[in-house]
């Protein structure tokens, strides 16, 4: 993978990190509020979508040492 190529992919890693780091402040965030129609709702939307970004920047870790990056920091867990 070329140096190009892997600079993409760690942004793209880090920005679904972010992403379900986001989701999961709004999750943080909803639990306070006083209840409201379609409050439950966003509650769950919310964490499907931290759930998702999540498997996304895991999936992009691994494709990422798949492809022979040799860059110990991006690990995603240490063997």
């Amino acid at each position: 993978m070329t140096l190009k190529k892997q600079t993409a992919q760690k942004i793209f890693i880090t920005g679904n990190w972010i992403q379900a780091l986001g989701g999961l402040i709004n999750v943080g965030h909803g639990i306070e509020l006083n209840p409201f129609p379609g409050h439950s709702e966003n509650i769950i939307g919310n964490l499907f979508q931290s759930t998702g970004n999540s498997l996304q920047a895991i999936g992009g870790v691994y494709e990422l040492e798949k492809n022979g990056n040799t860059d110990n920091n991006s690990k995603l867990a240490q063997d």
